[in-house]
């Protein structure tokens, strides 16, 4: 006969094919995702999420190989685990065999027979009957009646042990509290405790109002309810119910509560069951999942367990090292009874029992604590919560310790420490002890150095703290030298010391041999713009506000962009500094770093300053800001211009009129200096009352003289002043070349240009006339009647002269009457007609003064000289 085959053991094998097929699966679909956001992200970011991607991947493909390695293999390693479980069945069957044979000799020693009866057999041998037997004493006792029992008769028996035990219960009998719940039904009364045992009792006395040791109680059943247990072993069974029996037995002439005394009995039955299942889990585990990190001591003198965790771990005190002695002590502790329980305290419900509970004490760091266990508790439960919050203590301590400009979080189980968009996650391993660190946007494939800084912090005597510390600015140095390069931007170092951090263009050089830095300190966690010379010294030092974001190429582009802005700004503080000009510098408003409606230019800050006016209608406030390299300009224009211009463009200047607002870019403060002194003599121009303006904008004014003539002042881009006259043929075409020159006094008045034009109108006017005019200055004019003849016109503060060109050419010859020399001069018609006072008017010929010896004629400044010479012109002329 063949021997029998040995089961193939399937339970808790996996194909290989479907594990291929699900990392498969899985590697796909993170290709696709990883192929979805790359795009989105920089190169360095790019980089590194491939990175991240393929040492996760190299992780499971490793695994991956070893299985398919493992495979060639694998038949013999099948055979041998159905071998080893063919075995262990057997060694169970050959175990249970002896229990049950065990079972079996304790049960038959309750089946022996009694002695022989030698009388009843010598009866039932020679005579054939036993009615000796029958006669005797012990056989009416003893031998059951031949009458078999009914059913009726049976659950009348068990309604009448139901009743007596219900008013033994309610009237007599001593209830302890955890017995408190309890069910009477087919002649027995079963007793739970959740989480412990349940415990059936029935008694054989007819009386239930006898006393405590008249009254039998016996246990009949007996079950495990510890979460440990599936099913009560008969073994504990039979040992509780012979044990609580005898126990009772003994105590009925005490004639002290039986029922208390049975708690007690089974409570610290379970109780010491319960140390027992956790000491076995203890050190099961210490020769598995926690070998080397985990030493179990049962002491049986006490009835305690200590378990040692983290044997390898130590602590520093007072700068030595010293080794842990962390433990957990699980042992049995007898409370007292609580004052509440004990006013509360009844037959029914009586608090006279030993209160025995187990209990966990915590050593660690010269202290204790307690810690409550239940009926469900489990040693790795434990170990895992005790592990729990010893590693908090450790990361509370760390995170002290911290520098405490560095930004750290501390949570139910790890430490986090923010480095610019990501975490350095800080960890306990429960088994071990020992730090973890973890990046939190690639926590599977830690960085080199995070795993350099494990290492050092288990090996090395200095405190975790510090090395976290150096780890920290270490990881802020690199990751902004990184950036900063692919940025453009270098780190430059013996400008500014630690804890800042310098970067730097080679374009930020300026040109007196200062350099802009863009400095970040690691503990503040700050930006900062800096001018700084070759010596290391800080010329000039500005705030960069930033939000939260992540550290990019972006980023640092941006806060390039935010130093050159603000070099800008200290172009136009230094200007304003030269000239004197006060200025203020306005902080960043408080909403900017949370709302997405600001400009750029608000998170470096803009300057206010007063510009030196007197006009009334320009107000001297100008806010300056920086943007896309330049400068940028605003201010306010009190004035309104009478005609309708609602912008107007100069350059790169924007006037608006209608809601009197300017805006200026520049590159320097000198263009804003000069379109501020023009914007001013516009202004002023715009405003005089000698003559009616036109129009005005920033290249020009435009007026009305006497509602006849129209020009146009103009400013030229070096602030000089033209004049040009729109009619052709205005006689101040003459002129306008020297009216231009009015201005170099005082740019602000139009007066002088009015009251030399008042002047000149009647000189210039002999153009209409058909005579030829010449104007040698704005003070001196030739009217010409021929190439010889014509009039003289000399204008002076007092009024004007008027004389005979020919007399001007005449050579002078000696009289016979005196040494002087004498000019031989006749004088000509008009001038003879004027000294006779022929003017035909008595009002002129009052202003008119005439001087024979100095050939000229006199008129006061408030004579009409166009009339005047209007009607010396007229007079007829003969030559």
């Amino acid at each position: 006969m063949d021997p029998p085959a040995i089961p193939h053991i399937t339970q808790g094998f996996y194909p290989l094919f479907n594990i291929i097929e699900t990392y498969s699966r899985h590697v796909l679909n993170e290709l696709a995702s990883l192929a979805e956001i790359l795009p989105s992200m920089s190169n360095v970011d790019k980089k590194r999420s491939i990175l991240d991607w393929l040492l996760r991947s190299r992780t499971y493909t490793i695994r991956l190989l070893i299985l398919a390695r493992w495979i060639h293999f694998s038949p013999l390693v099948h055979r041998c685990i159905d071998v080893v479980a063919f075995l262990q069945g057997q060694k169970f069957c050959y175990q249970n065999l002896v229990h049950v044979l065990q079972t079996i000799r304790y049960q038959m020693s309750f089946a022996r027979l009694r002695n022989a009866d030698l009388l009843t057999a010598l009866d039932l041998l020679s005579t054939g009957t036993n009615v000796r037997l029958l006669n005797a004493p012990s056989s009416r006792t003893y031998v059951l009646p031949r009458n078999e029992i009914s059913t009726k008769q049976v659950l009348q028996a068990l309604r009448t042990i139901n009743m007596i035990l219900r008013i033994r219960l309610d009237l007599h009998e001593v209830i302890p509290s955890p017995f408190r719940k309890f069910v009477i039904n087919n002649g027995r009364c079963t007793f739970t405790v959740p989480n412990e045992f349940s415990v059936s009792m029935t008694t054989n006395s007819q009386d239930p109002t006898s006393n405590t040791s008249s009254f039998q109680w016996f246990v009949v059943d007996f079950n495990f309810l510890l979460p440990s247990y599936s099913s009560t072993p008969s073994k504990f069974k039979q040992l509780v119910e012979h044990h609580v029996n005898e126990q009772i037995a003994l105590r009925l002439a005490e004639q002290n509560p039986i029922l208390p005394l049975v708690y007690n009995i089974i409570h610290k039955f379970c109780v010491f069951q319960q140390l027992n299942i956790l000491s076995q889990e203890a050190f099961q585990l210490s020769r598995q999942s926690w070998l080397g990190h985990l030493r179990t001591v049962y002491e049986e003198n006490v009835s305690q367990i200590r378990l040692y965790y983290w044997p390898q771990f130590t602590t520093r005190k007072d700068g030595k090292v010293v080794p842990s002695n962390h433990s957990i002590c699980i042992c049995t502790e007898t409370q007292d009874t609580p004052a509440l329980e004990r006013i509360l305290s009844t037959r029914k419900s009586n608090c006279d029992y030993e209160h025995v509970n187990l209990k966990a004490r915590w050593y660690h760091d010269e202290e204790v604590e307690t810690i409550s266990l239940d009926a469900s508790a489990s040693t790795q439960a434990l170990l895992l919560k005790v592990t729990k919050m010893h590693a908090r203590l450790i990361l509370g301590q760390i995170q002290k310790e911290l520098h405490p400009k560095i930004f750290s979080e501390l949570t139910d189980n790890e430490l986090k420490i923010r480095l610019f968009d990501h975490d350095i996650i800080v960890k306990v391993n429960s088994v071990s002890g020992r730090l973890v660190l973890l990046r939190s946007n690639s926590p599977l494939s830690p960085p080199r150095y995070l795993r350099a800084a494990e290492k050092n912090i288990a090996l090395s005597s200095q405190s975790a703290s510090q090395i976290l510390n150096r780890l920290y600015f270490f990881c802020i140095q690199t990751e902004l030298t990184e950036v900063a390069l692919c940025a453009d931007l270098i780190s430059v170092q013996g400008y500014i010391s630690f804890p800042e951090l310098a970067f730097t263009k080679k374009l930020w050089r300026r040109s007196d041999d200062l350099l802009w830095i863009l400095a970040f300190n690691v503990e503040t966690m700050d930006w900062s713009a800096k001018l700084a010379n070759f010596a290391g010294q800080i010329v000039f030092s500005q705030a960069i506000f930033t939000t939260e974001g992540n550290l990019n190429i972006e980023s640092f582009h941006r806060l390039a962009y935010l130093l050159e802005i603000q070099s800008l700004l200290y172009h136009a503080q230094r200007a304003c500094y030269e000239r004197r000009i006060p200025f203020e510098c306005i902080s960043t408003p408080s909403k900017a770093l949370t709302e997405n409606n600001y400009t750029p230019f608000v998170r470096t800050g803009s300057l206010s300053i007063s510009m030196p006016t007197n006009n009334a209608d320009l107000c001297p406030l100008v806010f300056i800001r920086a943007h896309d390299s330049m400068i940028i300009f605003e201010g306010r224009i009190m004035h309104r211009p009478p005609f309708k211009v609602e912008e107007e463009t100069f350059g790169t200047c924007t006037i608006n009129w209608k809601k009197g607002r300017f805006t200026m870019h520049a590159t320097k403060f000198n263009d804003f200096e000069n379109f501020w002194n023009r914007i001013c003599k516009v202004l002023s121009l715009s405003k005089t009352t000698c003559f009616d303006v036109d129009l005005f904008t920033l290249r020009f004014v435009d007026f009305t003289y006497l509602k006849q003539y129209k020009f146009r002042v103009s400013i030229t881009n070096d602030g000089a002043f033209s004049i040009y006259f729109f009619d052709p043929e205005s006689p101040f075409q003459l002129i306008a070349h020297y009216l231009k020159n009015i201005f170099a006094d005082n740019a602000y008045d139009m007066q002088p240009l009015k009251i030399i034009m008042d002047r000149t109108k009647g000189v210039l006017e002999a153009q209409k006339m058909g005579y030829t005019v010449l104007a040698r200055s704005l003070r001196e004019y030739r009217i010409l009647f021929s190439p010889r003849q014509g009039i003289q016109v000399s204008l002076n503060r007092f009024g004007c002269l008027l004389q005979d060109i020919y007399s001007l050419v005449t050579p002078a010859v000696k009289s016979e009457y005196s040494q002087n020399p004498v000019q031989p001069w006749e004088p000509c018609q008009w001038l003879s007609s004027v000294w006779e006072g022929d003017l035909g008017d008595d009002e002129l010929n009052g202003q008119v003064e005439a001087s024979p010896e100095l050939h000229l004629l006199k008129t006061m400044k408030t004579a009409d000289l166009s009339a005047i010479i209007k009607k010396i012109l007229s007079i007829p002329r003969k030559y």
